[in-house]
């Protein structure tokens, strides 16, 4: 009787919780309990593979997945499926002195409809959640596009309240100054109490050295 860990690899077909039948692909690890070896021997014999773990298997694998839907088996559940087959199934195995290391879903396959289906859905699901994303983002620059507005009224309301004439002469004659400092002729022309004041021609370096 071998005590070392073994597999079971079954590709079986199961119902799901709509009553369409499924094709799972799935493997067992386990081994005998060395001090129960003899027991099963005179109790099952050496063919107790097939007589006390594979119809046990098989019929734990149908009684999980009936309960799910198929999408459930197709998408997120398969590692809560794959923990309830093995709860299950370890205690069964294990009044037969068998130990159950593992259950391992390689695979599930639907049938073509149905996963396409499955499919499609989860597509339309993943672009509302996008454009859901989407006008999120636009309605916070929206947002931010009216805050940035009111902020430019106002500095143009503060800026309008403190302009002067005064003010507006000494930035007019600034202006003068510093385009006279240039090294090219240059030409200002400043709007200035709602008018257009002459054009004022300002000699540069390279003029005042002729």
């Amino acid at each position: 009787m071998n005590i070392k860990t073994e597999e079971i690899k079954e590709t079986m077909v199961v119902p799901s919780k709509e009553g369409l039948s499924v094709s799972l692909d799935v493997s067992i690890l386990y081994r005998l309990a060395p001090e129960l070896a003899s027991d099963i021997y005179k109790r099952v014999g050496e063919g107790y593979r097939e007589i006390a773990i594979v119809p046990q298997f098989r019929s734990v694998c149908r009684g999980v997945t009936v309960n799910y839907e198929a999408k459930a088996l197709y998408t997120s559940s398969r590692e809560e499926i794959a923990l309830k087959i093995f709860t299950d199934l370890e205690a069964m195995l294990k009044e037969r002195g068998i130990i159950l290391e593992r259950v391992l879903l390689r695979a599930i396959t639907l049938p073509p409809t149905v996963s396409q289906a499955i499919e499609q859905k989860l597509k339309a699901e993943q672009e509302a959640e996008q454009m859901k994303f989407i006008l999120e983002k636009e309605k916070k620059e929206a947002e931010r596009k009216i805050i940035e507005a009111e902020g430019i009224a106002k500095a143009q309301e503060i800026i309008a309240q403190r302009l002067t004439d005064r003010y507006l002469t000494w930035r007019f004659m600034e202006k003068i100054e510093a385009f006279g400092k240039g090294q090219n002729n240059s030409i200002i022309l400043l709007p200035y109490d709602q008018k257009i004041l002459p054009l004022i021609q300002v000699p540069g370096e390279r003029e005042e050295k002729k």
